[in-house]
């Protein structure tokens, strides 16, 4: 769901969470075990309350990873990818030996800047000088090793298979040397693979979507479609070609319009300026909101958060 504003959103404590009923809680309902895997610590940012709050039954973190990969070398976060996705893989050769439905999440790292490639891992020249770039490209060999295990257990013939990111690259200088402006910033795109089995997939999906869509698209796959939950936007698969324009928000700094080809994002406090002077949204098209309802719209999202209806209370 579309977030309050940063960083009055981590205040809220726990009764937020018994209210927001998300992906991992509804796959809950319907018996399947839900688990997230990351090399950090899961106190970190209190993800390990929000997880579970969310509905995931299991949170393993750096906490439960380093006895069992004691001689593995680590990064400032923790555990690298490597022993990141070979826990995931152990996590779901047993919940498969119990006939247990599962939901698997796992948060890799090394990719994340400054970069944080395994040591010992080479990339071909000029990639290797780079840090991030070296990064990036050890990172995807790891995601290889995972793809070998897949195979292995059989997976892509019974499993949706997703692998996205939590956030575009930032958009630092050093980045902007080797990416462009449109590959970096708050509001870039982002990779997406989705692989389900039995449905025929086009090689890539044109349209425009968001990290706010993936959620229902999830649930829509596992046949959780039509149920009450606090997930916003759109199946990507089915629904999202209907509904063109995007918008986000990078806290309380920054606003992100998208609207078919055309996308452009600002500081906050513009977007209220062109709210007053009577400005649209987008100069280049007239989108389906103006600047005015975009910041009205944003409000309202606050307010839902600070007065914890982001739910019905018949529904608690």
């Amino acid at each position: 769901v579309l977030p309050g504003s940063w960083p009055w959103d981590v205040d809220l404590g726990e009764g937020q969470q018994r209210t927001l009923r998300c992906l991992p809680a509804l796959l809950q309902q319907q018996g399947y075990q839900s688990e997230f895997v990351q090399g950090s610590s899961k106190r970190y940012t209190g993800l390990d309350d929000m997880l579970t709050g969310a509905g995931f039954d299991e949170v393993y973190g750096r906490d439960d990873l380093d006895a069992i990969y004691a001689e593995a070398p680590r990064n400032p976060w923790g555990l690298h990818d490597r022993e990141v996705f070979d826990f995931t893989v152990r996590r779901i050769e047993a919940l498969r030996s119990q006939k247990k439905a599962y939901f698997v999440a796992a948060l890799g790292i090394d990719s994340h800047l400054p970069g944080n490639a395994r040591p010992g891992c080479k990339a071909p020249s000029p990639i290797d000088q780079h840090r991030a770039l070296r990064s990036i490209y050890c990172a995807d060999a790891e995601l290889g090793r995972l793809f070998a295990a897949f195979d292995r257990l059989g997976l892509w013939e019974d499993t949706v298979i997703v692998i996205t990111a939590d956030h575009a690259m930032q958009n630092t200088r050093n980045v902007q040397q080797w990416t462009g402006d449109d590959r970096a910033g708050s509001f870039a795109a982002i990779p997406l693979l989705l692989h389900v089995p039995g449905m025929t997939l086009p090689t890539r999906l044109q349209g425009t979507s968001g990290q706010i869509d993936l959620a229902p698209t999830l649930a829509d796959l596992a046949g959780l479609s039509g149920q009450h939950s606090a997930m916003a936007g759109h199946n990507l698969l089915t629904e999202r070609a209907r509904h063109p324009l995007l918008l986000g928000r990078m806290g309380r700094r920054a606003v992100g319009v998208r609207f078919g080809d055309h996308g452009r994002s600002y500081p906050t406090g513009e977007l209220a300026r062109r709210c007053h002077d009577g400005l649209p949204l987008l100069d280049e098209v007239e989108a389906v909101l103006g600047a005015c309802d975009a910041a009205r719209y944003l409000h309202w999202i606050d307010a839902l958060w600070f007065s914890d209806r982001m739910t019905p209370a018949t529904d608690r």
